[in-house]
């Protein structure tokens, strides 16, 4: 009876691989990610069997319960894992047809809304004028130097007309 039982669970183990599968079937990933899967479905697989040995042979490891889980995930890959690949794979089809109008609308929407944002950062400055950007840099800025006896105490730089006048002082 035990052995009818871990070919059992070596099916649910088989469905659960079938998901992973499906999974990547519906949304391709790299290497890495495949990797990770694996791992994620051994880790997976390690933990029923150990929850399966524990509940019916109290932790007890028997080399024919590990046999009928073998057993039973051949068996469903060999025979039922098929089916359902192939279907899984028709549905997953007919759903792209549906829904791809709808997601390249979507995509459209917001390629629109994007330009709109670009265009509106473009020629925000010309829409609001200068005072929009208070921190712009004037041509004159006035510095209070106490120690500086020019002017009354005020020390005044202009900027220069051109970056290329390097003649003239920058000092009136």
């Amino acid at each position: 009876m035990l052995f009818f039982q871990a070919c059992l669970l070596g099916v649910i183990l088989g469905i659960i691989y079938d998901c992973f599968r499906v999974f990547r079937q519906f949304i391709p990933s790299g290497k890495i990610f495949t990797f990770f899967q694996d791992l994620l479905f051994f880790f997976t697989a390690t933990l029923f069997t150990f929850l399966f040995l524990v509940a019916t042979n109290h932790g007890q490891l028997r080399i024919y319960l590990i046999a009928g889980e073998l057993l039973g995930i051949w068996l469903y890959f060999q025979s039922v894992s098929r089916i359902v690949l192939w279907l899984t794979h028709q549905i997953i089809r007919l759903l792209k047809k549906i829904f791809s109008p709808i997601i390249r609308l979507i995509q459209w929407l917001f390629c629109q809304i994007k330009k709109l944002f670009l265009f509106m950062k473009k020629h925000l400055k010309n829409i609001c004028g200068k005072r929009f950007f208070p921190l712009k840099k004037g041509k004159r800025i006035v510095y209070n130097k106490g120690n500086d006896k020019r002017k009354g105490g005020v020390f005044l730089w202009h900027r220069k007309a051109k970056p290329e006048d390097s003649k003239g002082s920058s000092l009136r």
